[in-house]
């Protein structure tokens, strides 16, 4: 007789950093405390708050700088697309930026088919991750 492994439905939570997951289990997640942000980073699970008004308001100024800069200098077509807070995947991470950066693509970073922007192939030339601090000079 044989006998049938369910898998293991888990629901993320504070209580959890720490602890070793794949990225395919971390995937295949459903359920979390969406009071917190969860990355996956060489396979530990890290459990953080949301950013604070202090990180976000100047990421979102640098989101405007730089789509001032596309749509008002003459080499602005060479900034293909900025995201704020977008998930990154590797082959043993999933990390969250403050804010990625295409640059030189001429085009769109390609699309994976679900509304998302796909960054599984790195060689799509995601040029810049900032991440944590973002520092705009005056």
């Amino acid at each position: 007789m044989s006998v049938l492994e369910a898998p293991v439905l888990l629901e993320l939570m504070p209580e959890l950093a720490g602890i070793l997951l794949s990225p395919e289990e971390f995937d295949a997640v459903e359920e979390c405390d969406e009071l917190y942000n969860y990355e996956l980073v060489h396979g530990v699970l890290i459990v953080a708050p949301p950013p604070a008004v202090g990180e976000r308001a100047p990421n979102d100024q640098l989101g405007h700088l730089l789509r001032s800069y596309k749509e008002q200098h003459p080499q602005g077509d060479a900034l293909d697309l900025t995201l704020p807070e977008h998930l990154i995947r590797t082959p043993d991470s999933r990390r969250r930026a403050d804010r990625v950066i295409w640059t030189g693509l001429g085009r769109l970073p390609g699309d994976d088919g679900l509304g998302k922007i796909a960054t599984d192939n790195l060689s799509d030339h995601l040029v810049c991750v900032l991440q944590r601090r973002v520092v705009v000079p005056r």
